[in-house]
């Protein structure tokens, strides 16, 4: 008898998280009443203080069910990783298939970890995305943070999604959309490295130098500064003083 009581309670108490998440995501903690949760779980109105106490306990568990759902979702990944040897390749496939599917299905959650308020430590959706393609090496912050950023902003900001011409509400969105994030993380193929120009130009040489006075009056000038000229100047003073020099002969006075 105790059995069906306990799956009731289980519903009603899983019932009003799911409409707790939606409301929370969509109006932000502020403009949510316990009684509103209730309505929208089809439960009474004093149900969700039932099961939850305050509504500041119900937002925390409800934020703190968000984290966990990434967290397993990061756990769940790793473990196929056991049990299967994929290429990195198809590493990363699967755990961005897997992350859209989950950000596409539940937005709501998206909404409320944008909007919690330090109730969860760190950041779950940032570290869900690292602990999942953690076989990668070197390469798996680079493509965590790729993937986090074409993932999460369309499902974020709709509406700036669509104004560049990204629908994530479009049916095949996640299909279409996980193309161009693997394309862009570019571990299937990556692009060669093309050495990048000398930035600094390379001065073509003057002519030669003929004496003093064409070095600083040139037919064709080259530009210098002037710690350019006073260094060609004393170079060739220094050039000069090597030289031996002439003693000039003494002229006998005259008795």
């Amino acid at each position: 008898m105790d059995q069906p009581k306990q799956r009731d309670a289980d519903r009603s108490r899983a019932a009003i998280l799911d409409a707790a998440e939606t409301l929370f995501a969509e109006h932000g903690f502020d403009a949510v009443t316990m009684a509103q949760v209730g309505a929208a779980a089809g439960v009474s109105r004093g149900t969700p203080g039932y099961f939850f106490g305050t509504k500041e306990a119900l937002y925390r568990v409800v934020v703190e069910r968000a984290a966990a759902t990434l967290r397993i979702l990061a756990e769940t990944l790793r473990a196929r990783d056991g049990d299967t040897r994929r290429t990195p390749a198809e590493r990363v496939q699967e755990t961005v298939d897997a992350f859209l599917a989950l950000l596409t299905s539940r937005t709501s959650l998206v909404k409320l970890i944008d909007r919690e308020n330090g109730i969860v430590s760190g950041e779950p959706h940032a570290e869900a995305l690292r602990d999942a393609l953690d076989g990668l090496g070197d390469q798996r912050d680079n493509v965590a943070l790729v993937a986090l950023s074409m993932c999460w902003f369309p499902v974020s900001h709709p509406g700036a999604a669509r104004l560049l011409g990204v629908d994530p509400t479009a049916p095949g969105f996640a299909q279409v959309w996980r193309d161009q994030i693997l394309a862009a993380v570019q571990v299937v193929a990556p692009a060669p490295m093309t050495p990048r120009p000398d930035p600094i130009p390379r001065l073509q040489a003057p002519a030669p130098v003929v004496d003093r006075e064409d070095v600083l009056t040139p037919a064709d000038p080259v530009p210098v500064s002037q710690a350019d000229t006073a260094a060609v100047a004393q170079a060739l003073d220094d050039d000069q003083g090597d030289e031996p020099k002439k003693k000039k002969k003494k002229k006998k006075k005259k008795g």
